[in-house]
């Protein structure tokens, strides 16, 4: 498969009310996404774009604020839309592969209930994702051909729950101790629901994977540990593999450079070792 991806939030334009267009509007980003790309508004000559490079797979993202604007109250006008982008991507001989959440969070569900707690440091938030995902494979399950959970679910909860740098900025290990539990049931859950709907579906979670260089013969790859905390079942090979994942997903971007006071070298593409 080759392919291009894109993601509701930074791509369609006009964001919903989610905890990133709340964090714009805060002045925590500096450019404000209003129409972004406008794929929304170019959707047909955008597909027919992806087609003509010669692509066979499209990877977008099923926005939960848009669908769920309210909590049980699915937009009839939005599930046309998505109906509307998966016959697309299938007409043009494309595969869809959907992230059922790409980092945006429908505002009515990650705010504070009165407990203190935030986002995916909640249970509440479990149910109410996972009663989405519930509508979502029986309305679309037919017409997608990949599904992905969770966009990074490293990059969720380091940024959100320990450093506190992207929305909800909570910080410290409790936070981050409640939201990856609570992030890991609503993957396993989401796993469950999809198949109940679909024996065949493939199921996965995309994660961040790099190699980051933090001491002297130590690194440490992000999106490892969250995988990892996954239940096993033994594989066709008789080795572990995660028990809720059909196939993996990662992803790469470039080359990371980390803060230590260690020189690392690697190897340039010529050959020549270079430090960084």
């Amino acid at each position: 498969m080759w392919g291009v991806t894109l993601a509701g939030y930074q791509n369609d334009g006009g964001a919903p009310a989610d905890d990133w267009l709340e964090y714009e509007q805060q002045g925590g980003v500096p450019e404000r996404s209003e129409r972004s790309a406008d794929f929304r508004g170019h959707m047909d000559e955008d597909l027919d774009h992806a087609r003509s490079l010669g692509l066979n797979a499209f990877r977008t993202s099923i926005e939960w604020a848009r669908l769920e604007p309210e909590e049980g109250h699915y937009d009839l006008a939005e599930v046309a839309y998505v109906h509307r982008l998966l016959r697309g991507i299938r007409q043009r001989g494309m595969t869809s592969v959907i992230a059922l959440h790409h980092f945006a969070t429908p505002r009515w569900a990650y705010q504070d209930a009165g407990d203190g707690l935030l986002g995916w440091e909640s249970p509440r938030m479990v149910q109410a994702y996972l009663k989405y995902v519930a509508f979502a494979a029986r309305e679309f399950g037919s017409e997608i051909g990949l599904y992905l959970t969770f966009n990074e679910p490293s990059s969720v909860l380091l940024g959100g729950y320990l450093a506190g740098f992207t929305p909800p900025h909570r910080t410290g290990l409790a936070a981050f101790a409640r939201a990856t539990a609570n992030m890991l049931e609503a993957h396993k859950g989401a796993y469950d629901l999809i198949h109940a709907a679909d024996p065949h579906a493939r199921v996965s979670v995309p994660d961040y994977n790099c190699l980051l260089p933090v001491a002297a013969g130590v690194d440490w790859t992000p999106g490892r540990w969250f995988i990892g905390l996954l239940p096993n079942r033994e594989g066709w090979d008789g080795q572990p593999r995660p028990r809720y994942l059909d196939y993996v997903a990662l992803h790469y971007y470039g080359t990371n450079h980390a803060f230590t006071a260690y020189p690392i070298e690697s190897e340039h593409w010529e050959g020549n070792p270079r430090h960084f």
